[in-house]
C-alpha cells in the first residue's frame, strides 16, 4: 500500500510540474497521470485472471497467476504513464509553438516601432 502511495506521489508530481511549466491545470495533469498508470496496473491482472477462468483454467492455477499478471500490469502502467506524458507534452509544446509564432507574426507586421529596410 505505501508503494502505491510513492508511486502516486511521484507520478503526480511529475504531471503537476510538467502543466505549470506550460502554464495547464497542474492538479488536472497530475490526476490524468495517476490515473494512466493505475487504471492498467489494476485491469490488466484483472482481465487476465478472468481469461484464464472463463477459458478453462481452475481457479487455483488462474489466481496463482495474478502476481506475474501483476507485474504485466505493472509494466503496462509504466508505458501507459509514459505514453500519455509524452502525448501531454507534445501537444503543450505545440500550442506552445503556435503562440510563438502567432506573437513574432503579429509584432513583424502591425507595429509602429517596427523599421523596415527596403
Amino acid at each position: 500500500m505505501l508503494g502505491n502511495a510513492i508511486i502516486a506521489f511521484i507520478v503526480f508530481g511529475a504531471f503537476m510540474r510538467a502543466g505549470r511549466e506550460y502554464g495547464k491545470s497542474g492538479v488536472g495533469w497530475g490526476a490524468i497521470g495517476v490515473a494512466s498508470f493505475f487504471v492498467p496496473s489494476l485491469v490488466i491482472p484483472l482481465l487476465v485472471t478472468l481469461a484464464l477462468t472463463l477459458g478453462g483454467a481452475n481457479r487455483d492455477a488462474a489466481m496463482g497467476s495474478f502476481t506475474l499478471t501483476g507485474l504485466l500490469g505493472f509494466a503496462g502502467g509504466v508505458m501507459t504513464t509514459i505514453w500519455s506524458y509524452n502525448k501531454l507534452m507534445e501537444r503543450a509544446i505545440d500550442a506552445q509553438a503556435a503562440k510563438d509564432a502567432q506573437a513574432a507574426a503579429g509584432s513583424e507586421s502591425g507595429s509602429p516601432y517596427t523599421r523596415r529596410t527596403i
